[in-house]
């Protein structure tokens, strides 16, 4: 059993205090903020977290999922499935852990310390879930889990609810997935590198066996995060949707407009969405078409439109212009 300082359980008396809920059993509330690092470098066996935490995830979800099911009966499973994914996710419980100040007691090595582990995300939100799991092993009452949880949890599911929350890229692939395949999106760890302190994973994410995007982080969940990210983005560019053209292709490639285009037509938003109506409407022929913009815009005069009297009088003003006497006498001295 491990020893535990006088001045390290008056800083577990004042987090609990923070907490609101009291540890029969000190050493549990202890070890749930202990990080394996902290070991390590002071190169004794201590318990961390981890395994109070794979408890605490469990206990979270089954109260998030029962909260659900009790308190919004109208709410399909897919449904469930997307505010639940939210509620449990690393940003939400960092949030929820960040506020209650939790990175003040963690038991953390100097170069996790170092490389600003007592902040990151991923070891609060792991954090939280292994205090959840300690207080159910110290007091082994599910009543009082389930209040100190849905103390922070329902107010989360709530902003879900009313979209109010921001949306991870876990978050925004689950409902993507869901509403193109019916089916959620499934992470594989690929490959982890790195020395205890520092671990480096890699993750897939896929669809019906479909490869989707790959992610690196320096915790599992942050690599599910990122691979996520690059999945949805790559979605989203691919599925920007082009209006098609109407025309034929050449020989070349290239493409020939059809002259006949819909909404080039006039009057075509008139009859747009009114088949009844367009039915009814009477084509007019191109001959009246014709004469109606004829009779609307001024006549140009060509050379051809122009009267006859006109096109007869020119010669003759050209010859009266001539003298030909004129010319007779000068044929005569040649």
């Amino acid at each position: 059993m491990t020893i535990i300082s006088n001045t390290r359980k008056q800083q577990l008396k004042t987090f609990q205090k923070i907490l609101r809920i009291n540890f029969k059993n000190i050493s549990l509330l202890d070890r749930a903020v202990t990080h394996r690092s902290y070991g390590n470098e002071q190169r004794i066996q201590i318990g961390n977290y981890e395994r109070l935490e794979f408890l605490g995830d469990s206990l979270l979800g089954f109260i998030t999922s029962e909260y659900l099911y009790r308190n919004y009966p109208d709410l399909d499973e897919g449904r469930y499935s997307q505010i639940k994914a939210v509620v449990v996710s690393e940003d939400t419980l960092s949030k929820i852990a960040h506020s209650l100040h939790y990175g003040e007691y963690i038991l953390i090595g100097k170069g996790e310390e170092r490389s600003g582990g007592r902040d990151r995300k991923a070891i609060l939100a792991d954090i939280f879930e292994a205090v959840i799991g300690a207080y159910y092993l110290d007091c082994q009452n599910m009543s009082r889990v389930r209040n100190f949880v849905l103390r922070f949890i329902a107010a989360e599911i709530n902003l879900v609810i009313e979209s109010r929350h921001e949306k991870d890229y876990k978050t925004l692939l689950q409902e993507y997935c869901q509403k193109t395949y019916n089916d959620c999106p499934s992470y594989k760890l690929l490959d982890e590198t790195g020395p205890e302190h520092q671990k480096r994973f890699q993750v897939s994410v896929s669809i019906e066996g479909r490869l989707l995007g790959e992610g690196v982080g320096a915790s599992k969940k942050e690599a599910e995060k990122n691979a996520a990210e690059h999945a949805y983005r790559k979605i989203s560019s691919s599925a920007v949707e082009t209006r098609p053209v109407r025309g034929r292709q050449t020989d070349s490639g290239e493409i020939v407009l059809s002259k006949n285009v819909g909404h080039n037509r006039p009057n075509a938003d008139k009859y747009k969405g009114d088949s009844a109506s367009a039915d009814k409407s009477p084509r007019k022929k191109r001959s009246d078409r014709q004469d109606k913009s004829s009779s609307d815009k001024p006549a140009r005069r060509s050379r051809k439109s122009r009267p006859a009297e006109e096109e007869s009088d020119a010669p003759k003003k050209f010859y009266e212009n001539i003298d030909f006497d004129a010319i007779r006498r000068a044929k005569k001295k040649k």
